[in-house]
């Protein structure tokens, strides 16, 4: 039966927001010729070098694609459209943020289903389907599935105790209250011990490997100089004294405070290193305290899928490397200078060349902020988990100065506190160069 050009253009339009819902993303924007091809998964007729007899057409299709980002511009406002469209600067389009849930969102919904004591294992797995149809596109799928497991694998179970200080600490963020933190300080005697309650704001609650982490800035710094600076650890490790809630949180004495300018005087170091409180948060990927820094490394292609692995296991979050077949590696500068100008300026310490005709890359080259404890420990983990090689021994790294001799400290008191078994005279002899060149 002949279709009206009404049911043409509603099939066309169907057809338009399956496509960008299903299989669009940032990185895989749609064309007119992408959706006009996908008619073709529901029976219909396209062939894009016929002039008639096509059930679609491009230039319905883009009608369409503009009519569906202009909905969603009108309503942006009132959050009832479930996604977002957006353009390429090629004019291509995708969805940024399906149901308006970014991907950090997605995983937090998909563990709570999965760690939901009242559901069976059986119920859970047909629910995250579901779930993942809502949610995801065919390019993302796995990558939640994957970060469920990870995620998984760090479930933290919430005492009562821990229960209470979340709720304390979100009850001040969401509020902008004062939240008091006890403070227990042992008297020079090892014996007796000083109790200091003192009130902090709550910049920010993050999450990471399925434990909630809070952002605190000291109100003052007052004369205790064992609390100035910033707080940046687990809730449930808060200090938080019993008592009633008007005795815990406190509305803050400036109606109008500005995080950012008391970040500025309670952190000065911090804030002379990133001139902002959320570029120092983002340096700080893990949160496991001490700075963050800018490292430089490279390793062998032949390694890649155990470093790229290992890595994103780690950080939850993919590895960005540039293959290359050679590189420079530039002088490290003064520690004055900033992350923020190192990586603006020159990227890190690393630089590609470009490739060369019939030239085939050999190397993956990585210029990161990381928090440095976190660094160190993942250079020193074994993703064989077989105790016979870790992941320093997969890259090479350039810098900075600080990690390395950090690493080289490392080695060095380990190789000491076994030289004992060290037998034969080669491995001495070793032991006795590195000595010398660390007493020079």
């Amino acid at each position: 039966m002949k279709r009206t050009n009404a049911q043409i253009y509603q099939t066309e339009l169907l057809l338009t927001l399956d496509y960008l819902l299903n299989y669009t993303d940032k990185d895989h924007p749609a064309t007119q010729q992408d959706i006009c091809k996908h008619a073709t998964d529901f029976g219909l007729k396209y062939d894009p070098k016929a002039t008639n007899g096509n059930d679609v057409r491009r230039q319905r299709v883009g009608e369409c694609l503009h009519f569906l980002q202009y909905i969603c511009y009108k309503f942006e406002d009132t959050g009832k459209i479930p996604f977002v469209i957006e353009t390429t600067e090629a004019g291509k389009f995708y969805v940024e943020e399906k149901n308006h849930l970014n991907n950090e969102e997605i995983i937090k919904i998909l563990a709570a289903v999965k760690n939901d004591k009242y559901t069976k294992d059986d119920d859970a797995s047909i629910l995250i389907e579901k779930l993942l149809d809502l949610f995801s596109n065919c390019y993302n799928r796995n990558y939640f599935k994957e970060q469920l497991e990870l995620s998984n694998k760090a479930v933290n179970r919430y005492t009562n105790s821990a229960n209470r200080k979340i709720w304390l600490v979100s009850k001040a963020f969401k509020q902008g209250k004062m939240i008091k933190i006890r403070w227990e300080i042992y008297d020079r005697n090892g014996k007796d011990i000083h109790v200091y309650d003192l009130w902090y704001r709550v910049y920010k609650i993050q999450e990471f490997n399925s434990r909630l982490y809070a952002i605190l800035l000291p109100v003052s710094t007052g004369q205790f100089i064992f609390y100035q600076g910033i707080i940046f650890d687990q809730i449930q490790n808060l200090n938080i004294p019993n008592g009633r809630e008007s005795e815990i949180l406190l509305q803050d004495f400036d109606e109008h405070r500005d995080l950012n300018k008391l970040f500025a005087k309670t952190n000065k170091s911090d804030f002379k290193l990133y001139g902002d409180i959320d570029k120092m948060l983002e340096a700080n990927k893990r949160p496991e305290g001490g700075k963050a820094s800018v490292f430089s490394f490279y390793f062998h292609l032949g390694v890649q899928k155990f470093v790229e692995k290992s890595f994103k296991e780690f950080f939850s979050r993919p590895l960005d490397f540039i293959k290359c077949a050679s590189f420079d590696v530039l002088e490290e500068k003064p520690k004055e200078e900033t992350v923020d100008s190192l990586m603006e300026t020159n990227k890190g310490l690393l630089i590609p060349h470009k490739l060369k005709n019939g030239e085939r890359p050999e190397y993956g080259l990585v210029n990161v902020s990381l928090n440095i404890r976190a660094f160190k420990s993942w250079v020193l983990s074994d993703p064989h988990e077989e105790g016979f090689i870790n992941i320093g021994d997969m890259i090479t790294i350039v810098g900075s100065r600080f990690i390395k001799e950090s690493l080289a400290y490392y080695y060095y008191k380990h190789l000491m506190k076994n030289k004992d078994y060290l037998k034969d005279n080669a491995k001495k002899d070793l032991l006795n160069e590195f000595q010398d060149k660390k007493q020079s």
